[in-house]
C-alpha cells in the first residue's frame, strides 16, 4: 500500500481501493493510515449486493439472529448482518438435521461430505463443531488428517476442513456443516443469558460462511436459538443423506483423549 501510494500524487480521486476489510487476509494491524493513505468518510461506496450466499442460506441465518438478538444492540466494527434481499441467486433451504449422538452427528457429516466431494468435484466444505476450542477441534483433526481453520490456514490444502465457529470468520465454503448445536451445549449455559449474543453472532458468522448448502445438526435437543424459525429450515435426520452404513473408526473422546490428558478443560454433550 505505501507503494501504490507513492506511484501517484495525493489528490482528488488519487486512488481507487477495493476490497472487504473483515475478511482474515488482512492482518490485525493493517491500517489504510500506516500507508499514507487517508480517504475521508463520505469516499466510501458500499457494494449492497451479495455474490456468496443463496438467498435461502441468508434468511435463515437472518432470522436467527434477529429472533436472539436485536441487531439495533449489537454493533461491532468488524460484524455485518447481511440482509437476504441482496442475495442474488437461490439454493434449497438449509437443514436442521438430527442424529443419534455428538459422535453419530459428527462421522455422518463427514462421510455424506466425502460423498459429495470425492466424486472429483472442486467443492469446498467446511465442519464446524459447536462448544469446542479450537484447540480441541484440531486434536480432532489431527486425528483424521484433515486441515483445520487456526488463522493461518488457507483453503488450498485440502477440501474439507474442521474449525470452531469463531475461526470461519473471513472465508467460504460450497457446503458448510454445524455440528452440536443442542441445547446444553449453545449458547454455552454457563454465560449469563446477557451474554448470548457473543455466542449467537459467532453461530451467524459461521451459518453466513456457505454458499449453497447449509446444514445445522444436533442430537437429543436442538438449541433454543433456533425456535420458532418460520419454516426456514427443512427437518430430517441424518439417516435418510447417507446410503450406507457409516464406517470410521474415530470417537471425538478418543480424539480427545490427549490433549485433556494435560490437565486441558473439556466439555462434551
Amino acid at each position: 500500500l505505501s507503494l501504490i501510494r507513492k506511484l501517484v500524487s495525493p489528490a482528488e480521486n488519487d486512488l481507487y481501493l477495493v476490497g472487504d476489510i473483515a475478511q482474515q487476509v488482512y492482518n490485525k494491524q493493517h491500517k489504510l493510515r500506516n500507508a499514507g493513505i487517508n480517504i475521508p468518510k463520505n469516499s466510501y461506496d458500499k457494494i449492497l449486493k451479495n455474490y456468496r450466499n443463496s438467498r435461502e442460506i441468508l434468511k435463515a441465518s437472518h432470522t436467527m439472529f434477529q429472533k436472539n438478538i436485536l441487531e439495533s444492540d449489537f454493533k461491532s466494527d468488524d460484524f455485518e448482518v447481511l440482509h437476504p434481499e441482496y442475495a442474488n441467486f437461490s439454493s434449497p433451504k438449509p437443514f436442521l438435521r438430527e442424529g443419534e449422538t455428538f459422535d453419530s452427528e459428527f462421522q455422518s457429516a463427514l462421510a455424506y461430505l466425502r460423498g459429495i466431494l470425492d466424486m472429483g468435484s472442486k467443492e469446498k466444505a467446511c465442519i464446524a463443531i459447536c462448544g469446542l476450542s479450537i484447540f480441541q477441534v484440531a486434536e480432532i483433526a489431527k486425528e483424521l488428517s484433515l486441515p483445520t481453520l487456526n488463522g493461518e490456514k488457507s483453503l488450498e490444502g485440502g477440501n474439507i476442513f474442521l474449525s470452531d465457529l469463531e475461526q470461519t470468520k473471513g472465508f467460504e465454503f460450497d457446503r458448510v456443516v454445524i455440528v452440536n448445536c443442542n441445547e446444553d451445549v449453545f449458547p454455552n449455559p454457563n454465560l449469563p443469558k446477557d451474554e448470548w449474543y457473543r455466542e449467537v453472532s459467532k453461530l451467524y458468522v459461521a451459518m453466513t460462511r456457505a454458499k449453497k448448502e447449509l446444514v445445522v445438526s444436533y442430537s437429543d435437543k436442538l438449541s433454543l436459538v433456533f425456535e420458532d424459525q418460520g419454516g426456514n429450515f427443512r427437518s430430517d435426520t441424518w439417516t435418510e443423506h447417507l446410503m450406507e452404513e457409516i464406517n470410521i473408526d474415530f470417537t471425538i473422546e478418543g480424539a480427545l483423549r490427549y490433549s485433556t490428558s494435560k490437565g486441558e478443560f473439556r466439555r462434551i454433550n
